[in-house]
């Protein structure tokens, strides 16, 4: 699968010359005694994850690529200017949140399977997933143990 960036209002298409590329960081553990060996990405990775840890002194000893130290100033930047703090801060808070969201509806969405399941092995009608939808978390519990208790008292 291709996507690609196009201006329609100027036909223009960018064809190849633009890349997206989406990484989960929490699914990659780069240490500090592994950016010896550490790739190009690893190293990314590192930074990513850990140059809110790191003073940026550092950053610059561990990742002294030019590259880098040019992303460790824009960092010193943005820890210089509240205005740019107040940006940087609001998009860190809405990705956790949309992390969190995105959590929470798993986790709600493993409640009502659960419901679903109990209740086909009760013979009771399976409930529509809006329905349990729109239920609260703790009403979901309450229904997966009602549900668990008739289960056991079918025997």
């Amino acid at each position: 699968m291709r996507f690609s960036l196009y201006d329609a209002a100027h036909s223009l298409d960018f064809g190849d010359q633009i890349q997206l590329h989406l990484i989960q960081l929490s699914k990659y553990h780069v240490r500090e005694a592994d950016l010896v060996d550490a790739d190009a990405f690893e190293r990314w990775i590192y930074f990513l994850t850990e140059s809110q840890n790191r003073d940026p002194d550092e950053l610059r000893q561990l990742l002294p690529d030019a590259t880098f130290s040019k992303a460790t100033g824009i960092l010193e930047m943005i820890a210089k200017s509240p205005e740019l703090r107040l940006i940087y801060d609001d998009r860190a808070k809405e990705a956790k949140d949309r992390y969190s969201e995105l959590k929470d509806a798993e986790a709600r969405g493993k409640l009502i399977g659960r419901i679903q399941t109990l209740q086909e092995l009760v013979s009771d009608t399976i409930s529509d997933d809006a329905i349990l939808s729109s239920q609260t978390s703790e009403s979901l519990e309450r229904m997966i143990r009602e549900l668990k208790l008739r289960l056991v008292k079918r025997g």
